[in-house]
């Protein structure tokens, strides 16, 4: 497949004067294919500055043609446009892939399963940080919020610390919030069984801070 060999990040690192050996060990590929991606860019007379702002996909097919198009049946995915847009809040992989399906008017687009697939790859290849993977159904996150509330009663006079039970399932980011006037061992309980309801069903796992 094209992720198989960077391309543009061999060409980065040869920029930054590492050797073909010191590549070749740190990226987990032969120097024989180090050698071949910096003999063509001499063929080329292209360098990493000619390049830099192009995919990943785009470096490959613009170096080997042939080879991609033998090797690649589906319509490319600029997976580090994906991966920036993952350090936003709220965009998961579903909604990236839904948007590379819709923007793919001819061609055939890869299914979420390899969509996902690749950008692990394309992550481990490239030595990023990537977010957590989750699993729907799988784990449900709960905890006291750290800040408290007041509830203020105007026939008694009295303000009442009020505490916030909050949960959420990761994978779909799904939240439920619900206020208590203590934090005591049925109230907790209590919260759990409204929590499940509530999402309308329950988890492999709940998993708590330090209660």
């Amino acid at each position: 497949m094209a992720d198989k060999i960077n391309v543009k990040l061999l060409l980065e690192l040869r920029k930054a004067n590492m050797s073909q050996r010191a590549i070749a060990a740190s990226r987990h590929i032969s120097t024989k294919s180090v050698a071949s991606v910096w003999k063509r860019a001499d063929d080329l007379g292209v360098s990493y500055a000619d390049v830099a702002d192009k995919s990943d996909d785009e470096v490959y097919l613009l170096f080997f043609p042939d080879k991609f198009r033998k090797e690649t049946v589906y319509e490319p995915v600029n997976y580090e446009y994906v991966h920036t847009e993952l350090k936003k809040t709220g965009v998961t992989l579903k909604l990236l892939w839904q948007e590379y399906k819709d923007g793919v008017k001819d061609g055939v687009t890869v299914g979420y399963t390899k969509f996902c697939d690749d950008y692990t790859k394309y992550v481990e290849q490239n030595d990023l940080t990537n977010h957590i993977a989750h699993k729907p159904g799988v784990v449900c996150e709960v905890d006291w919020s750290g800040k408290t509330m007041r509830l203020h009663d105007p026939e008694e006079g009295k303000v009442y610390p009020v505490y916030l039970f909050v949960a959420a399932l990761p994978y779909s980011q799904l939240a439920y919030v619900e206020p208590c006037l203590n934090m005591n061992e049925q109230t907790w309980i209590n919260c759990n069984i409204h929590m499940f309801e509530y999402f309308g069903g329950v988890t492999l796992r709940v998993v708590c801070d330090n209660l």
